[in-house]
């Protein structure tokens, strides 16, 4: 699962910064390894904690269910906008699409 083509959407091209595009697709990664089964559907969402400054992902999956978040010390200058966005990865058997849930 998750070993063909990678493709992105548009919408993911104008509303995800490209260093978040590439941390969406490593935790991907590093969840295909560490666990055996991997949902075709993997869903992350955004959090920011201003106080602290650290930005989380949160990574999910319903089937088994999953869920992980991961904090980093990223500049929040640029991601405000991500707060209500939710991105999909998917596996089609295929290739893989990175998209936004409302490309869906």
């Amino acid at each position: 699962m998750f070993s063909g083509q990678r493709f992105k959407t548009k919408g993911i091209n104008q509303i995800i910064p490209e260093n978040i595009q590439t941390i969406l697709w490593y935790l991907l990664d590093e969840h295909i390894k560490n666990f055996k089964k991997v949902d075709y559907l993997q869903i992350f969402s955004f959090d920011i904690d201003y106080d602290n400054q650290i930005f989380r992902i949160i990574h999910e999956q319903e089937q088994p269910e999953y869920k992980m978040i991961h904090e980093f010390k990223l500049p929040l200058d640029n991601l405000s906008h991500l707060l209500n966005q939710k991105v999909y990865i998917i596996d089609n058997g295929s290739y893989n699409t990175m998209l936004l849930t409302d490309e869906y």
